[in-house]
């Protein structure tokens, strides 16, 4: 009995064992599944910069499942500046998801600083980021290791030579395009439209009648073009001879007239001929507008129908000869005088297009020469002029104009001038600046530059990025120059890309500041910097 309660004490713990170990494996299952259900990570590309150098900082969500994920928006790295957001990046692996975000930031001050933890909402649930320590370091310029370049002269344009080739070729096209119009619409046109004096109405009549009898309408089936022609050679003498609209009447309305003039004894026309006349038009309709075939038996018939109606009335027609020729002479003198007239129209037309021609390719020319002896400068001339003493000579494409809105406030100065061109976002905008010092207590160019920078972003600058050179004037003078980019926004308050250039020179008693602000990518605009840059002269101080 000791031996059975021993042995069921025994599988009794064994039995609790097993569950307790099934219970651990589950819970830590779950708590695997549950960790591996979401993961937020988040990473730098460095942690030592200069400072105005941008820094990548990605986060990436991990996810099992679909879920909302809202990524860091906005400045949330202060100290540092977010200068860039890239979009986010999706990928998919089996079952998993993974999202990328990726930002840009910066900072513009040297030291250690803290990158802040960065939150995520997954599903409205906030997941922290690890934070980062970064070094911020200044940029020394070492002005006597690094090779020194002059700024180069000014150097002025020579003028274009005149292209003769391509005036040559021109003239030579104008030529060959006049003499193509003259032929075509004077000499061409003057053959074909000699004036052809007109045959007498039966003559006419007659040859027209044989011009129909050698055609082939009848022999190809074209009865309505044969019955067109026939008809229109009556109609034609009749409009000549009897009655002025017999060409545009209608078969009614010829017959008409000519019954008309018959019953009032203008014209004795023979009644039994108009009414076959008449019997012959009505057939010809029939076949022209009806599409009725000619009949053989009636052909022979209508054509010397028609022609002997034309004989038969210009035998009775009234006997005016005299008057009717001397009518006719007017008549051929006023067409004459008409065809004359205009030919001379014609060639004064075409007269004045060539002379047009001509001055338009003048002025075209004229525009060539003048752009190709001049530059591509925007503007018409530039002013040159000296500011502080020593005079700091500079050459610009508008009158820099004395202003407070831009000057700063430096510690170590008695005296500062500021000449401007105008607003920030100008298509070119210079700044001129004259600093006097205090032999006492002198600033730092780095002090300098960092409240000229403030100026500009309290002046609506956004996204300011620097970077640092030496240069030097011809021997003359040296100094820092600073470049980079920036965005600031316009009279329509969209923001712009723009480029700048900042040269600090150092002298004995004064410092000088010259700025240049241009729009970012514009190669002209570039080149009007270039050309202010390159006018720099100064006088140094003895």
């Amino acid at each position: 009995m000791k031996e059975l309660n021993a042995l069921h004490t025994s599988l009794n713990g064994k039995a609790q064992k097993l569950y307790l170990l099934l219970l651990c494996l589950i819970f830590s299952f779950s708590l695997s599944t549950q960790s591996f259900a979401q993961e937020v990570k988040a990473s730098i590309d460095t942690t030592d910069i200069r400072y105005g150098e941008e820094i990548k900082y990605t986060i990436s969500v991990k996810l099992d499942s679909i879920q909302d994920v809202v990524f860091p928006e906005g400045q949330t790295f202060s100290p540092f500046e977010t200068i860039e957001f890239y979009p986010v990046d999706t990928l998919t692996k089996k079952r998993l998801f993974e999202l990328k975000r990726t930002y840009g930031i910066t900072h513009f001050d040297s030291g250690s600083y803290k990158l802040p933890k960065q939150f995520v909402l997954i599903d409205d649930k906030p997941i922290e980021t690890q934070s980062f320590d970064v070094n911020v370091h200044e940029v020394v310029v070492d002005t006597i290791a690094q090779p020194m370049y002059n700024i180069k002269p000014f150097l002025p344009v020579k003028r274009a030579p005149l292209p003769w080739k391509n005036i040559l070729i021109w003239v030579i096209a104008a030529l060959l395009i006049g003499l193509i119009l003259w032929y075509f619409f004077i000499k061409k046109k003057k053959s074909s439209k000699e004036d052809i004096p007109l045959l007498p109405p039966l003559e006419e009549a007659i040859q027209a009648f044989k011009e129909l009898d050698t055609s082939t309408y009848l022999q190809q089936n074209k009865s309505k073009e044969y019955y067109s022609k026939l008809t229109n050679i009556l109609k034609r003498y009749l409009d000549r001879e009897v009655t002025e609209d017999a060409l545009e009447s209608t078969t009614s309305e010829l017959m008409m007239r000519l019954y008309a003039f018959r019953d009032s004894g203008k014209i004795p026309f023979d009644r039994s001929l108009l009414r076959d006349l008449e019997l012959a038009l009505k057939r010809s309709d029939l076949i022209k507008f009806a599409n009725m075939r000619h009949e053989e038996q009636y052909v022979d018939k209508d054509r010397i129908l028609m022609e002997t109606m034309i004989v038969e009335t210009d035998k009775i027609l009234p006997k005016e000869q005299e008057e009717e020729e001397s009518e006719e002479a007017i008549q051929a003198r006023l067409e004459q005088e008409r065809i004359e007239r205009k030919k001379k129209r014609k060639v004064w037309a075409t007269s004045l297009a060539g002379i047009l021609l001509l001055i338009g390719l003048g002025y075209g020319i004229y525009q060539y020469y003048d752009k190709t002896t001049n530059t591509n400068d925007p503007y018409s001339e530039w002013i040159t002029s000296a500011y502080g003493y020593p005079p700091l000579e500079i050459t610009t494409p508008e009158v820099l104009v004395r202003t407070d809105e831009f000057s700063i406030k430096i510690p170590g100065t008695n005296e500062v001038s500021t000449f401007t061109s105008g607003r920030l976002d100008a298509s070119i905008y210079v700044m001129v600046e004259s600093l006097t010092k205090n032999i006492e207590q002198p600033p730092s160019p780095e002090d300098i530059l960092n409240l000229t920078f403030d100026q500009l972003e309290n002046n609506g600058v956004e996204n300011l990025l620097i970077k640092k050179d030496g240069f030097t004037i011809e021997d003359q003078a040296m100094g820092i120059k600073a470049f980079g980019r920036f965005s600031i926004k316009n009279k329509q308050g969209k923001n712009v890309p723009r480029e700048y250039e900042l040269y600090l020179i150092n002298q004995n008693t004064a410092l000088y500041q010259v700025l240049i602000i241009y729009p970012e990518g514009d190669s002209e605009k570039e080149k009007i910097k270039d050309r202010i840059i390159d006018s720099i002269k100064f006088q140094k101080d003895n």
